[in-house]
């Protein structure tokens, strides 16, 4: 899946993601990302929707903290940003 987040195939992510169902949160930030890459911003507010009805303390600020931390977790520092642009939802 982060080989084609990589590679910016976010259709193929998607598939993954919701073949898989994962639900960690990573994983459910890199599906938002992937829906907000591909223009599916509907799909991307409802995965964003459920992030925060699924992990009620988490905060963009924190993750974007530890990205810093941890260059290697850039990836769900992208899907983080994409939270923001979903503002209403942060």
């Amino acid at each position: 899946m982060m080989a084609y987040i990589r590679a910016e195939r976010y259709e193929d992510a998607i598939s993954t993601f919701e073949d898989l169902d994962y639900e960690t949160l990573n994983a459910q930030l890199l599906l938002v990302a992937s829906y907000a890459h591909a223009g599916r911003q509907e799909e991307a507010r409802t995965a964003a929707a459920r992030v925060l009805e699924s992990h009620p303390d988490f905060r963009v600020s924190g993750r974007l903290a530890l990205s810093i931390r941890k260059p290697r977790k850039s990836i769900c520092a992208m899907a983080c940003a994409r939270l923001v642009c979903l503002s209403e939802l942060v």
